[in-house]
């Protein structure tokens, strides 16, 4: 009779127990996600930079004298895998000049970057871009509009300021090919300067 009372005593408190067990399995939080930071897949970065730097033309493959250019350049960057980007800048602004001679060139590119992990804040990056350029020239009394092709190619750092603020410093040079039909030597740009910008990921 001890016998059977002590089993049913076992059973009953192993049955109980495996019912605690569960309920503090249930009520418990389910174990937290990787902690999502910058340069990670599936990453957004929205943002744009400013550049001042030297403009050089080019007329029929010979380079001319350079002139002062500024340029400005909003940019959406998705990343598709950890550390490497798709960056589309819908149109940059590149507006140089030197005495009464000024252009404007407006430029729709595409491009990747990669983006170096230094340490949790810094990110050293290589980008290239390559695109359209439609450009207007002008001398005070003469105007011409041309078009063309642009590849261009961006070295710098991306610090993180804030959680999701970011600072980006860069050397960028930019080739602009504006030949028009028929023409057997280059004629164009090319243009290297210091950008800094300012963006934010998601």
């Amino acid at each position: 009779m001890k016998r059977s009372l002590l089993l049913i005593l076992f059973c009953a408190g192993t049955v109980l127990a495996q019912q605690q067990q569960t309920q503090q399995q249930a009520l418990s939080p389910p174990p937290a996600e990787q902690r999502r930071s910058f340069a990670m897949a599936g990453t957004f970065e929205l943002g744009g930079s400013i550049s001042f730097g030297s403009y050089t033309p080019v007329v029929n493959g010979s380079t001319g004298t350079a002139s002062q250019a500024l340029v400005l350049s909003p940019s959406v960057g998705y990343f598709v895998i950890d550390q490497l980007e798709l960056v589309v800048d819908p149109l940059t602004v590149n507006y140089a000049w030197s005495g009464d001679v000024s252009t404007l060139t407006l430029m729709p590119l595409a491009g990747v970057a990669y983006n170096f992990r230094a340490n949790p804040r810094a990110f050293p990056y290589l980008e290239g871009l390559a695109g359209f350029a439609y450009s207007r020239w002008s001398n005070g009394s003469m105007t011409s509009s041309e078009r063309g092709l642009v590849w261009a190619g961006r070295a710098g750092v991306k610090a993180l300021l804030t959680g999701t603020a970011i600072l980006n410093v860069a050397i960028q040079y930019q080739q602009v090919t504006l030949n028009q039909s028929g023409a057997t030597e280059r004629n164009g740009y090319n243009q290297l300067g210091v950008t800094a910008g300012l963006a934010v990921w998601l």
